[in-house]
């Protein structure tokens, strides 16, 4: 089922986490720098603005920047290095069961192969692994064997 995201840090995480670990390492330096770069803007002073006859909003507007990078600079790239955890698990975890599946199907060739004789029954079409006689407990044929 569809989990709506509830703020803008996790659909962060989670665009890290879909990437490989390495580049979500390299967003959250790139994002570092970039929000370190606008919090070290320094705003016009008040002895500036009384020439150019109190012009407020634009001095407003570039403080506020200055404070959202200051707070974005870590918060950002501390959400890309989580999603970049996260990748990193999910590959190794991949990975392991890549491993793991290669020797098992291995192991269960060699096992049908040598026991294939001992075995009365047919293979099955899909997997090729011996079948077994069920009895049917429920509908017009219970008791019945197949």
């Amino acid at each position: 089922m569809y989990k709506k995201r509830q703020n803008l840090l996790e659909d962060l995480i989670v665009i890290a986490a879909r990437l490989q670990w390495k580049y979500g390492l390299l967003l959250a330096l790139a994002s570092y720098f970039g929000f370190h770069l606008l919090a070290g803007l320094s705003g016009p002073s008040i002895q500036d603005m009384s020439p150019l006859g109190g012009s407020i909003g634009s001095s407003v507007f570039l403080q506020m920047i200055i404070v959202f990078g200051q707070f974005l600079q870590y918060l950002v790239p501390v959400a890309f290095m989580i999603g970049a955890g996260i990748s990193c698990f999910r590959e190794r975890r991949t990975r392991r069961l890549k491993i793991d599946a290669s020797s098992a199907s291995c192991v269960s060739e060699v096992s049908s192969s040598a026991g294939s004789a001992a075995i009365k029954g047919p293979a099955c079409p899909k997997c090729g692994s011996p079948m077994s006689m069920q009895v049917a407990k429920r509908g017009a044929r219970a008791g019945n064997s197949f």
